[in-house]
C-alpha cells in the first residue's frame, strides 16, 4: 500500500477502494465517492487544451478498473467512461486500455447477468438462484444492457485499431468462447426481460448481431491452426446455439419424430426460424466458413455433443413438409429463404454421422 501510495496519492486511494474491509454498503460508497472524482477530473481534462489523454494514464486504468469490477454501477460507469472515448476520437486513451491489457476484462463483463435473468432462468431449469449470484447480479436489466453494448462496441474499435492481435489474443486465451457463450446462449434459450419495451429489445437485437459479427471477424481473420483451435473451444456450438431454437422447442420437435401415441400430428409452424433472423445469418455464415476443417465434423461425433446434432435432425424433421415446398433456385439467390438455407448446413454437418448413429439416438 505504501508502494502505491508513493507513486500516487489518487492510485494509493484507488488502491484501498478497491480491497475496502468497511461495511458493504460504506465500501460501495466509497468507491462511488472515487469514481465520482476520476470522473470530475476525466471532464476537467477533456475541456481543457491538453485533452484527457495527459490524465488517463495506462497506470491510472490498470488502477481503476479492479475497483470498478466490484460493483455493477461502477462496471457501467466504467463503460460509459471509455466509450465517450470513442465518442470523443481519444485514441491514445484507448491504445493505453488495450496495451495494459484489459481486453480479457471488457470480454468478462460480457458473461454478467441481471437479477431478472436469473429468475428467468430458474423459472424454467427450476430451483432458486444463489444468494451469492443474486448479490453480484445487475439490479437493472436495462443498466446491463447499455453496459454490454457500450463494451461490445469498445470491443469493435479496439478491433479497428488492432486487429491481428486481438484476434490471435481473443482465440489463445479463449477470451471469446466462454464469455459470449455465456451471453448468447441465454438470449437463445430464455425469455428475456423487458423484451415487451421496444427499446429493450431493439438495443438487445442490435447488440446479438453486433456480438455475432466480432465472433466472425475473429474466426475469419485468423489463420487455419487458431480455427482449428475456435473450432476445439465449441465454436460449431456456439453456432448452432444461435441458429436453432431454444430447448423446449427442440424437445417437442424431437418427441414428434416417434411420439407415443403413434399418431402422425403435422406441425406447419416454422417461425422459430425467423427469430434474430440477422444473428442467425451471421452465425451460419461462421459455421459455414469453418467446415473447411475436419474438426469440424469430428466435433459433432462426440458423444458429448450429441444432442446438437439431434437438434438438427428434429428440426428437420420438424420442416419436412416447408423446405418441399418453399425451393429456392441457385440460379436466384435471393429465391433461397432461411429454412432452405438451413436445412442444407443441418445436413453438410450431420453428413458424417452414421446409420448406426441414427438408430440409437433419434430411432431412425
Amino acid at each position: 500500500v505504501s508502494e502505491v501510495f508513493g507513486a500516487s496519492t489518487l492510485r494509493g486511494l484507488l488502491h484501498l477502494a478497491a480491497r475496502s474491509t468497511l461495511q458493504p454498503a460504506d465500501s460501495q460508497d466509497l468507491r462511488r465517492i472515487m469514481f465520482g472524482l476520476v470522473q470530475r477530473r476525466v471532464d476537467t481534462w477533456r475541456a481543457s487544451l491538453f485533452g484527457v489523454k495527459e490524465f488517463l494514464s495506462e497506470i491510472l486504468i490498470t488502477s481503476l478498473l479492479p475497483m470498478c469490477e466490484r460493483q455493477p454501477d461502477l462496471v457501467a460507469a466504467a463503460a460509459a467512461l471509455f466509450h465517450s472515448c470513442i465518442s470523443n476520437d481519444e485514441i491514445e486513451v484507448l491504445e493505453r486500455f488495450w496495451s495494459g491489457g484489459h481486453f480479457g476484462w471488457v470480454c468478462q463483463r460480457m458473461a454478467s447477468k441481471s437479477r431478472a435473468q436469473l429468475y428467468a432462468q430458474c423459472a424454467v431449469n427450476g430451483g432458486e438462484p444463489s444468494k451469492g449470484a443474486v448479490t453480484k447480479a445487475w439490479q437493472k436489466h436495462a443498466d446491463l444492457t447499455a453496459a454490454q453494448s457500450m463494451f461490445l462496441r469498445l470491443v469493435w474499435k479496439l478491433f479497428d485499431m488492432f486487429p491481428n492481435e486481438l484476434s490471435v489474443k481473443a482465440v489463445k486465451n479463449e477470451y471469446l468462447m466462454k464469455n459470449w457463450s455465456d451471453y448468447l446462449t441465454y438470449y437463445m434459450h430464455y425469455a428475456w426481460p423487458l423484451r415487451e419495451t421496444r427499446e429493450i429489445e431493439e438495443s438487445t437485437d442490435s447488440a446479438l448481431i453486433l456480438a455475432m459479427q466480432i465472433f466472425a471477424r475473429v474466426a475469419s481473420d485468423v489463420n487455419k491452426e487458431l480455427q482449428q483451435k475456435l473450432v476445439q473451444q465449441g465454436a460449431m456450438g456456439l453456432c448452432l446455439t444461435v441458429i436453432l431454437p431454444n430447448p423446449q422447442e427442440q424437445n417437442k420437435m424431437r418427441a414428434a419424430i416417434c411420439p407415443a401415441d403413434g399418431s402422425e400430428a403435422e406441425d406447419t409452424d416454422t417461425s422459430e426460424a425467423l427469430v434474430l433472423p440477422l444473428a442467425r445469418l451471421v452465425a451460419g455464415a461462421v459455421a459455414t466458413w469453418l467446415m473447411q476443417h475436419t474438426d469440424a465434423f469430428r466435433w459433432f461425433i462426440d458423444r458429448r455433443t450429441k444432442h446438437y446434432s439431434i437438434a438438427m435432425y428434429s428440426q428437420l424433421h420438424h420442416w419436412r413438409a416447408a423446405v418441399m415446398e418453399q425451393q429456392g433456385s441457385i440460379s436466384a439467390p435471393t429465391s433461397v429463404g432461411p429454412l432452405e438455407k438451413y436445412a442444407t448446413l443441418y445436413l453438410t454437418l450431420i453428413s458424417s454421422l452414421t446409420v448406426e448413429w441414427g438408430l440409437e439416438h433419434v430411432e431412425l
